[in-house]
């Protein structure tokens, strides 16, 4: 911890000791790997240390309840335009929100506001700077080209920019393509600290396959493959599904298991099983709150994003010491050294994924080094601890040269 010397009537050592206040600002409350990595978070954080409340702008979800089983308050100020969709009238709405949030962010007085993903980023960071808050702190979680985005989407992420006093990416690779595409961003503005995970509950995890296979009206299948990921076309679950096709050819006895949230796809993708003719083949298991249960009966765990930061998906796979294939995509390399601790491919290639899947179904003491050393790299690279380390060092560096440059 750094110390600091404090001019005026508080002592130094008064000065640190008080409680730092942060707001968390999500833009939903439905569960997804930014939002479980989030509550994971939440817990660990010390309470000694810091006083914690979270504000959301989405209608209800599951992690609302989750939040408040770790009694930290939640707010919700639902807010249509959260997408940044905007309609002749919803300008009003807009402005009427951002005095709601302002007004909220100053009534609660925090130390810092930290917000997640896109559109979070930009309200917080406005009304966090309206509200007077002195510390600001933007997430980078995704993989956004900036050079895709409408001119003035990109103008409000760089005033988000501006406005931060930190910018968080969970990977270095999303670190890099901020600092190469963004304006208001320098290397000591924005950091990198990437996901953590807690492996015990992996470790002691187990579920009965035979009893999940009868749930599910599936008959006896010796392989599992397994997908974990909500339904957006940018996990790439189209090509998960196609890779099954030449997967059941040779090995028929395979069941592929798709677990998360419906974002919109689960329909066309069911259609898709359908004309692939491999639908008594796959489960959509849909959300589920039994994650290590469900990866305990895998033998092999894919990743076929398009996109990602820092998955926290594998990060679970190494955690459960499955063999796991993923695409050579963003922050993965990060996480998987190809051929020591999992398998990497090109995305959108069902060819090179089905054979990647035949090889570790075909050779179970390659599964299982794999996956023992992807395990270990969770271990000693990606603990929760570390990050929670890393992460309350950030908070109170930042707030005591605050407070120390305001008494001083």
């Amino acid at each position: 911890m750094p110390t600091f010397t404090c001019t005026k009537s508080s002592s130094s050592h008064a000065l640190h000791m008080q409680k730092i206040k942060i707001l968390f600002v999500l833009g939903t409350l439905d569960i997804g790997g930014t939002e479980r990595q989030f509550v994971e978070t939440l817990r660990r954080l010390n309470r000694e240390r810091f006083e914690l409340r979270v504000t959301a702008f989405s209608r209800d979800g599951k992690l609302r309840e989750d939040i408040q089983a770790l009694n930290v308050p939640v707010t919700r100020l639902e807010f249509s335009g959260l997408t940044g969709k905007y309609h002749a009238g919803s300008y009003v709405e807009l402005i009427t929100f951002l005095r709601q949030l302002t007004g909220h962010i100053r009534r609660e007085k925090p130390d810092i506001v930290q917000s997640y993903l896109f559109w979070a980023n930009i309200y917080a960071a406005l009304a966090a700077r309206f509200a007077g808050v002195p510390i600001i702190i933007t997430g980078r979680r995704e993989l956004v080209d900036v050079s895709s985005l409408k001119p003035h989407y990109r103008w409000l992420l760089f005033l988000s920019n501006a406005l931060a006093a930190k910018v968080l990416a969970n990977s270095q690779k999303t670190r890099e393509q901020c600092l190469a595409q963004e304006r208001f961003l320098n290397a000591r503005k924005i950091l990198t600290i990437q996901n953590g995970i807690e492996l015990g509950k992996y470790t002691t995890a187990a579920l009965n396959k035979e009893k999940f296979l009868q749930q599910h009206k599936v008959r006896e299948k010796k392989y599992v493959v397994g997908v974990l990921a909500n339904l957006h076309a940018c996990k790439g679950i189209d090509t998960f599904l196609k890779a099954a096709v030449a997967v059941l050819r040779t090995c028929p006895e395979t069941l592929f298991l798709i677990i998360g949230r419906d974002a919109g796809m689960r329909h066309e993708l069911e259609q898709l099983a359908e004309r692939l003719q491999i639908e008594d083949s796959v489960i959509f298991t849909g959300e589920r709150d039994d994650i290590p249960e469900l990866l305990s009966i895998i033998d092999v765990h894919v990743s076929s994003s398009r996109t990602e930061s820092l998955s926290n998906a594998i990060l679970e796979g190494m955690a459960s010491g499955r063999a796991i294939i993923a695409t050579d995509v963003g922050g993965s390399p990060e996480l998987i050294v190809d051929g020591r601790s999992g398998i990497l491919i090109p995305p959108d290639n069902p060819e090179l994924l089905s054979r990647a899947i035949l090889q570790l179904l075909r050779h179970e003491s390659l599964r299982h080094q794999l996956g023992k050393a992807a395990r270990e790299r969770a271990q000693i690279h990606f603990n929760i601890t570390l990050m929670i380390t890393k992460l309350e060092e950030l908070y109170v560096e930042t707030v005591t040269a605050q407070r120390s440059t305001k008494f001083s």
